[in-house]
């Protein structure tokens, strides 16, 4: 019989060592990615004088992601449709007016593990459930920073029968912030509340108008995220946005006059106050444009209070009765703290503030009469989204949204599955009334899992492939090249570094180049790690990552599109998998095309085997999936098609009535 020890490197391996006593065995579950941290633990663990097994944590995650993927869609829809005192919890959260959920604003309905870590906290204390029901262990030892993975194991032991202990872990003062800020999030939800105040108040002195305009004249209003935008234009007026910049010059020349309602990104370090600024330059060039802060005047922000402090007292009135009826839910005791984690930030936290925020905006936004009644948006199935919807519906007249799928879509996007609801009747998820998806293969997937009204576009940001992939590939130099190219996500970047650098000694036959994501530079984690790039024998890439991938003979590509784009150059590509993270590679479900690697040594292995056989697939089939999964025709003749069903066609039938 042995011990279990299950940590995360956010405690010293020295804190573990009393405890484990006088046993001899000691298993190893690592729900961390920094692999100097597992090697320092498996060291303490040998140097004391017990025997060491460490499990393979990434694949035992990866499968109970694979699981969530599959069942989360249900779960979210029984939560939806919880019946606490007579109602369902989707009626609980009634918007204002009668207009549809609250619960669809939030971050379970959401699903998104980009923007919560709480589904990766199921799928870690799921694996670490299925590990003790081997019943091989007399006791479980945690040393973890998550207060809610804490109390995940500790229900899994418990039901296991295997005394539980939990070592390390945060301070006090740490913990009590935490809890008050990330897990009870009024903290946070609170200082949302103050940032989106101050933007609406700081638009309106940046841009000097009252109320903006987005119409009379539009004939299409096109929802998107700025400034994502080609910078030169932009300095002589000229508004290029790079998620729709081909069917902008299609609707120029199309005389097809589009409207511009914006939501702020952050890019490249870039602030809300710059970015209003280039929209007011934008504006006196005359482009109809507007964020969409702009539309919280005093009615609204007094509104968005208002309706937050009657979800808080709301909250405290119904949230006994959670953890037995999630419980029920979700068949899955262990994920119900963090269940009720994104109850509880559905009903007031900072996600819920954001989206009744998105709500109030969006309904003074579309109140005008002479607005466009076609709107196109990027579709990522996100809680703006939901109120977007809701809106539309309710404008008079109505405002038809369809919303473009504009990047990848892979079996572990489970954000994009739909939630699978009963008995809500009209407080149901709401959707776009069609969804335009950027090739074949996320159009399969989508049918698939039940969407009714999908049509294929051509994918605008990827349209340069078709020219690319008819070019012959550069030779390739003496020595093969590894890119390492990170993602948009911290954690997941920490730790492909972290897999990078463990392995490094055993590469010596690779030219390695790390090219970080635009938002997430590789520079300070570098230093973080200790590591300088040029010692270690890294080139730091820069620039576009085209150039990077024309060079290229295999890629590590955790989540990010870059996975797909890679195959139009050949690329051989390696998915790394992680414990802490929820990795969602565009070619999950096709290993043929993404090897999965799991550790530094299946990597240096997986390598070995490139340079000795060479890669699955063949450049003609690589370059025929990716034309499969984005259609690149730089003929736009799809799109055309949508212009004219849904924006020419209607306004002509209107000149006609007029006249």
């Amino acid at each position: 019989m042995s011990i279990l020890f299950v940590f995360d490197g956010s405690s010293s391996p020295a804190v573990a060592l009393p405890a484990l006593g006088n046993a001899s065995a000691v298993t190893l579950l690592p729900l961390t990615g920094n692999w100097r941290s597992i090697r320092q633990v498996e060291d303490a663990m040998k140097s004391s004088g017990h025997e060491v097994c460490t499990l393979d944590a990434a694949r035992r995650v990866d499968a109970q992601v694979e699981r969530l993927c599959r069942v989360l869609p249900d779960w979210v829809g029984r939560c939806a449709g919880l019946k606490i005192k007579g109602k369902s919890l989707a009626e609980w959260l009634e918007l204002p007016d009668g207009e549809g959920s609250a619960f669809w604003l939030g971050p379970m309905a959401e699903k998104n593990p980009l923007k919560t870590n709480s589904f990766l906290l199921m799928a870690q204390a799921l694996a670490v459930e299925e590990e003790l029901r081997a019943g091989r262990y007399v006791a479980c030892l945690v040393a973890l920073d998550s207060h809610l993975l804490r109390t995940s194991v500790r229900t899994a032991a418990e039901l296991q029968g295997v005394r539980f202990e939990a070592i390390g872990g945060p301070s006090p003062f740490k913990a009590a912030l935490r809890r008050w800020t990330a897990e009870r999030g009024f903290l946070a939800a609170g200082a949302g509340l103050l940032q989106i105040l101050w933007r609406a108040l700081l638009v309106r002195f940046i841009l000097r108008r009252r109320r903006p305009s987005l119409g009379p004249g539009a004939e299409a209003l096109m929802v998107t995220y700025f400034p994502y935008l080609e910078v030169k234009a932009a300095a002589r007026g000229e508004f290029r946005n790079k998620y729709f910049l081909p069917l902008q010059d299609l609707a120029r020349q199309d005389d097809i006059s589009l409207a511009w309602l914006l939501i702020f990104i952050y890019v490249e370090g870039g602030s809300f106050a710059e970015a209003a600024r280039t929209a007011r330059r934008l504006a006196e060039g005359g482009l109809r444009l507007a964020f969409l802060e702009e539309f919280l005047g005093f009615p609204q922000m007094l509104a968005l209070i208002g309706t937050w402090m009657a979800r808080l007292r709301l909250y405290f009135r119904l949230c006994a009765h959670f953890p037995g009826a999630l419980a029920e839910a979700l068949e899955a005791p262990v994920c119900v703290p963090m269940a009720e984690n994104l109850l509880r930030r559905t009903f007031y936290g900072l996600e819920a503030v954001r989206g009744l925020f998105a709500y109030h905006a969006f309904r003074e936004a579309l109140s005008s009469a002479d607005l466009p009644t076609v709107c196109i948006y990027l579709y990522e199935m996100q809680g703006w989204e939901a109120a977007l919807n809701v809106q539309a519906r309710s404008a008079r007249p109505p405002v038809r949204t369809m919303g473009y799928q504009h990047t990848s879509v892979g079996r572990n996007d489970v954000f994009y599955r739909p939630t699978k609801v009963k008995e809500v009747g009209a407080f149901g998820p709401p959707l776009p009334e069609r969804i335009l998806s950027n090739g074949n293969f996320p159009y399969s997937l989508l049918k698939e899992w039940g969407y009714p009204d999908v049509a294929v576009v051509e994918s605008l940001r990827q349209l340069p492939l078709e020219k690319r992939m008819a070019e012959s590939l550069p030779p390739r130099g003496e020595r093969p090249v590894l890119l390492v190219a990170s993602s948009i996500e911290r954690t997941e970047t920490a730790a492909l570094l972290s897999l990078i650098e463990e392995a490094r000694p055993r590469l010596g036959a690779w030219r390695i180049v790390l090219k970080g994501h635009p938002s997430m530079p590789l520079d300070s984690f570098l230093r973080e790690m200790g590591v300088d790039a040029a010692g270690a024998g890294y080139e730091i890439g820069r620039g576009d990552i085209s150039r990077w991938l024309r060079e290229a003979d295999v890629a590590l590509v955790p989540t990010s599109s870059v996975a797909v784009e890679a195959l139009a150059y050949g690329c051989e590509v390696f998915v790394p998998i992680f414990a802490s993270v929820f990795v969602m590679n565009p070619l999950s479900g096709n290993e043929d095309l993404g090897w999965k690697v799991h550790s530094p040594d299946e990597l240096v292995a997986a390598l070995g085997e490139f340079l000795k056989k060479g890669g699955r697939r063949s450049l003609e089939e690589k370059r025929a999936f990716v034309r499969d999964y984005w259609c690149i025709d730089p003929a736009l003749s799809r799109w055309e098609r949508v212009l004219e069903e849904e924006v020419r066609a209607p306004r002509e039938r209107a000149r006609r009535i007029s006249a």
